[in-house]
């Protein structure tokens, strides 16, 4: 007898491929909450805050076993929900969930296209999409307590209709890419990346009088709905067009780099913006200067501010690429020239977001006059005549630094009557871990006030099973982030890295933070050359951050990030 439970639509439950009655509606609830949690416990607590919003009745805990009671009826598998101390737990098996089929489904495709085969990605795409029956959970009447994972869930379908849309145009199927693209708008008109891509995909398609047209459909429906105008990145897309030129996003190995490629200010970075400017501005042909770091930490923008600022001090020939938004450049005849001004100016390019060395070395192939600054996870220590310099989290002042100015920008409400408590602020900064990009996900989040106050926010964020829910923003996500340090270890596929895998996942099961050689060896029941191996592998890949000796320190952003994979993850 098979079982299949789906969230990604009307909440169902089917045995045998037909639809089993569920019950009530507060039965309903109950279900969805314990499919958002698979296979973990559910406190009663937690439980109390799906089912009721605000105090819950007297008789919640009672009422509660009633519609546990009657789940199991409708199961029909009493060994399905497990009843724990203090709450339940529902028993899932792979391939039972439609949640965790649309993310293997979603993981393989990014795969593919790191691997350099987006046709092969667009079907898993394709695949992943085609879980989805709706909006999740939409038949259910849902609570603030559930709201956060739902949220996440329905960014998390954009942003693979995005990565489809994306692999399309790598193929060259622009009128595919089209027509998702307009599936993608109808479903979210007021996602912003949704009609970048549309334009990029009718431009790309021959049809640039519609592109610019939907640029004004676009203009006037965030101006209708949210009030705000076109983003930057919208705008330059419509100009683009409209000069004539290759539009921003198109795929191209090297772009010039104008100005302004920042986001905003820095905080907290002098010294490595002075260090890394000097870096840039007196670097040698031949040269690689590597930037690296955690997931998250700023890497890129820094990178840039620092470009900027060296070629303020003296003329430069600068370039950028992005492999975040790149086709993979693995060889030397996909790089067109830097173009000879005719003053012999020296050369200098940005290789931003590089999960792999063999992407470096043909860039240093082809530019051989060119100094190279690199942004990676890894130190690239294998790179000849380079220079490093790693990047660490901000300190407390320059994280609430950072935080009320994305809350207090322009871009933004006003803030909330009361002001921004400096002690919230200071709590929320602790939770995102001093991580520019955490800090950013959740400013942003507070500013447009999806969670209410910024004590809702605070107090949801606060809440190890929704931190990393609250920790995404339409197309931006610090999970995704992570789960792009992973698939840089399962590409490699040595044994190295299956061990690093390994310990990851197993650290997520644990509550430790520090972590020795000798207690890595333990997690994994391996001797000690083991355990230090695979220890090594994951600090070099900045999953662990050394503190002293042979001890690192495990973030819990990444504990709760490695947590999730483990129940649907060979160990």
């Amino acid at each position: 007898m098979t079982i299949r439970f789906s969230l990604l639509g009307s909440v169902q439950v089917k045995r045998d491929g037909r639809e089993c009655p569920i019950g009530s509606a507060k039965v309903r609830v109950l279900l969805t909450a314990l499919l958002l949690e698979p296979n973990q416990l559910v406190s009663l607590k937690r439980l109390f805050g799906a089912l009721w919003d605000g105090e819950p009745p007297a008789s919640a805990i009672a009422n509660v076993r009633t519609y546990a009671s009657q789940l199991r009826k409708s199961l029909d598998h009493q060994d399905r929900l497990v009843t724990k101390y203090g709450g339940y737990s529902l028993r899932i098996e792979e391939g039972e969930l439609d949640v965790a089929t649309f993310r293997e489904a979603a993981a393989k495709g990014r795969l593919a296209v790191r691997a350099g085969d987006p046709g092969q990605a667009v079907g898993h795409f394709r695949q992943a999409l085609a879980r989805w029956r709706g909006e999740p959970a939409e038949d259910v009447s849902i609570t603030w307590t559930l709201r956060p994972s739902l949220d996440a869930l329905a960014d998390q379908r954009c942003q693979v209709m995005e990565e489809l849309i994306e692999a399309l145009l790598l193929t060259g199927d622009f009128r595919l890419a089209v027509s998702h693209a307009y599936d993608a708008v109808s479903l979210r008109p007021t996602r912003e990346r949704f009609w970048t891509l549309l334009m990029r995909a009718r431009h790309q398609a021959g049809d640039s009088m519609g592109a610019l047209s939907d640029y004004q459909q676009a203009r006037k429906v965030l101006g209708d709905e949210l009030g705000v105008d076109p983003g930057p990145a919208l705008v330059a897309l419509h100009q683009a067009i409209l000069d004539g030129e290759a539009p921003p996003g198109v795929r191209s190995p090297a772009i010039p780099l104008p100005p302004p490629i920042v986001g905003g200010a820095l905080y907290g970075r002098e010294a490595e913006l002075a260090e890394l400017t000097s870096l840039l501005a007196s670097a040698e042909p031949g040269e690689a200067i590597v930037l690296h770091g955690a997931v998250g930490v700023g890497k890129s923008e820094l990178a840039r501010h620092a470009l900027l600022a060296a070629a303020a001090s003296r003329p430069l020939q600068f370039r950028l690429i992005d492999l975040a938004c790149s086709a993979p450049v693995w060889e030397e005849r996909a790089l067109p020239p830097l173009h000879d001004d005719g003053e012999g100016l020296p050369q200098l390019i940005l290789l931003d977001n590089i999960t792999d060395i063999r992407q470096v070395r043909p860039v240093q192939a082809a530019y051989p006059s060119a100094a190279i600054a690199v942004t990676s996870r890894s130190p690239l220590t294998g790179l000849s005549c380079s220079r490093h310099l790693a990047v660490h989290r901000l300190s407390a002042s320059a994280s609430t630094a950072l935080l009320t100015s994305v809350l207090t920008s322009a871009s933004f409400p006003a803030p909330e009557p009361s002001g921004y408590e400096p002690a919230m602020l200071h709590r929320i900064a602790d939770l995102c871990e001093h991580l520019p990009l955490a800090l950013h996900l959740a400013a942003r989040n507070i500013a447009v006030r999806r969670y209410g106050s910024l004590h809702g926010y605070a107090r949801l964020l606060a809440d190890p099973r929704y931190r990393l829910d609250m920790l995404t923003c339409d197309d931006l996500s610090l999970r995704d982030e992570l789960r792009g340090g992973l698939t840089q270890i399962e590409q490699n596929g040595s044994a190295l890295d299956a061990a690093a895998r390994s310990l990851l996942l197993r650290m997520g099961q644990s509550s430790l933070a520090f972590y020795s050689p000798s207690r890595a060896a333990r997690l994994l029941d391996a001797d000690l050359a083991y355990g230090t191996a695979a220890l090594w592998r994951l600090a070099e890949l900045w999953f662990l951050e050394p503190i002293g000796g042979e001890h690192y320190r495990l973030s819990e952003l990444t504990r709760l990030f490695a947590r999730e994979l483990a129940p649907l993850s060979p160990l």
